[in-house]
């Protein structure tokens, strides 16, 4: 447990573990395990999907500004360890066609900040048979080039804490973010 409610943010492109994470790291400090987009947002997403870069990442910010909404109350009585927030949306929306967000920089979107972010990395090798092994991927999943651009746009967004993912199992990844932030 942490002597204080923090909020945690676990970003990374697909096939590094962060689902896996976030739900162990949210047991080991009894907070709550959020994901985004969340409750009504997520019924919507496959709707969005294969819209216009633009169109997505409206309904993507709409969404993490939402969540923040709920997540800044959920921090009164919890800690929130939370799957994927704003630096996912900036950094797939620049890939995916957004070119405008380079000139804003993902720390002036209108959303609660962070305590902590952690940033999973894994080699591709890794991520590929990660990705292959689980069900229901699509098409973007699959797509190493497009990932290996956003992790470029990952890679320049400061204060976030690096975890290398590969060969190691869940229990090492959330015992290692638990030190830390237990730390902060």
């Amino acid at each position: 447990m942490l002597s204080k409610c923090l909020f945690i943010v676990i970003e990374g492109i697909d096939g590094t573990g962060k689902t896996s994470v976030c739900k162990g790291l949210s047991e080991k400090l009894g907070a709550v395990n959020y994901k985004t987009p969340s409750g009504r947002w997520q019924k919507y997403r496959s709707v969005v999907e294969d819209r216009h870069p633009f169109i997505r990442f409206i309904y993507y910010l709409l969404s993490t500004v939402c969540s923040s909404l709920e997540i800044s109350k959920l921090l009164r009585r919890n800690s929130v360890v939370c799957d994927r927030y704003i630096h996912s949306t900036w950094c797939h929306h620049i890939v995916y066609g957004c070119r405008f967000l380079k000139s804003i920089p993902v720390s002036r979107l209108p959303v609660k900040k962070p305590d902590l972010i952690y940033y999973l990395t894994v080699t591709s090798s890794e991520r590929e048979k990660r990705i292959n092994m689980r069900k229901g991927n699509n098409l973007k999943d699959k797509d190493s080039e497009s990932l290996l651009k956003v992790h470029k746009y990952f890679s320049r967004i400061k204060d976030m804490r690096r975890v290398d993912t590969t060969h190691r199992d869940v229990t090492e990844v959330v015992d290692l973010i638990f030190r830390d932030a237990a730390s902060f």
